[in-house]
């Protein structure tokens, strides 16, 4: 009988496709496929945008995570539990139960909006669909990025720090990001439909047990076919993670924490500058179950409603 491995086993074994089972760090500079598919390109790995020695601190993480997990291939999972995780692109009439994940930021920011006391966010494609909400809609309150920065006429970048902080109490929030919420827009046939990230993980996991589909489709918005250099490592790991608490299997939050607060992507965020970005963002959106809901994507009149999903 084949086992899950705990959750973030994936950096010292194989993502879903690998073709090698070498504790390689960073995975993305091995040459892979994406579920089974020839390698379109190789990846290189970056210099970290923010100084030190990158390969140093990944060697770190990966000896902390090898303590805890064993060495098993995460595509082994796949094949016996039925979770799929694929790109944007590829989720795009899939049925069944989907959750769309964006752990750096978008979908942490909505889950601190949410705790911020918004009533509901409704997510949208792009920049003018927004700002057409919040015309059409007086008093909501624009959230979210275009190249990771705040568009002009948002009252809030994509930042978890900015909406904690957010006099958002009863009011509607409209969000458009450049990952999170494309995934979202791209996955309109499923049946029931999440967004998820670490501080509502273990809410999420529950949900989708819940609704009886079974196993879900996790798409993993942070990945872009047209970006070597993005291929959504962090929203992989939370992903995975998010499997093994709806399997069962106890993962370490601490582990999947250090994973996703080192990958290139966090590197990438905190470079942004402020008002764009809190120092505190990341540590924020890797506070694992910080939150004991679930956010649901439903659809009304007004578009994609994200609502905070209770136990």
């Amino acid at each position: 009988m084949r086992a899950w491995p705990d959750a973030a086993w994936w950096a010292v074994a194989c993502l879903l496709g690998d073709e090698s089972q070498q504790p390689t760090w960073p995975h993305w500079a091995q040459r892979r496929r994406w579920t089974h598919r020839p390698p379109a390109r190789r990846q290189s790995v970056q210099p970290s945008s923010l100084g030190g020695a990158p390969v140093i601190v990944s060697r770190w993480v990966q000896s902390a995570i090898a303590g805890r997990y064993r060495r098993r291939r995460l595509a082994a999972v796949s094949g016996d539990h039925g979770a799929r995780y694929v790109g944007t692109p590829e989720v795009v009439g899939v049925t069944g139960a989907v959750v769309a994940v964006d752990v750096i930021r978008a979908f942490s920011t909505a889950a601190y909006a949410f705790g911020a006391g918004a009533r509901a966010v409704y997510l949208v494609a792009g920049v003018d669909d927004a700002l057409a909400f919040v015309a059409a809609h007086p008093g909501t309150v624009a959230m979210g990025e275009l190249g990771g920065r705040r568009p002009e006429g948002f009252a809030l970048s994509n930042s978890p720090a900015l909406a904690a902080a957010a006099d958002l109490d009863g009011r509607l929030v409209v969000q458009r990001t450049s990952a999170g919420t494309q995934g979202v827009v791209a996955a309109g046939a499923a049946d029931r439909l999440w967004a998820a990230s670490l501080v509502c993980a273990s809410a999420t996991a529950a949900a989708v047990s819940a609704s009886g589909l079974g196993a879900p489709t996790y798409v993993i918005t942070g990945r872009f076919d047209d970006r070597p250099d993005r291929p959504g490592a962090d929203d992989v790991a939370t992903a995975e993670h998010i499997e093994a608490v709806r399997l069962g299997l106890d993962p370490d939050p601490a582990a999947v924490a250090l994973v996703v607060s080192s990958s290139d992507e966090a590197a990438r965020t905190l470079t942004l500058g402020p008002g764009h970005v809190d120092p505190t963002d990341i540590q924020l959106a890797t506070a694992v179950d910080r939150f004991a809901f679930a956010m649901e994507v439903t659809r009304d009149e007004q578009g994609l409603r994200l609502n905070r999903v209770d136990p």
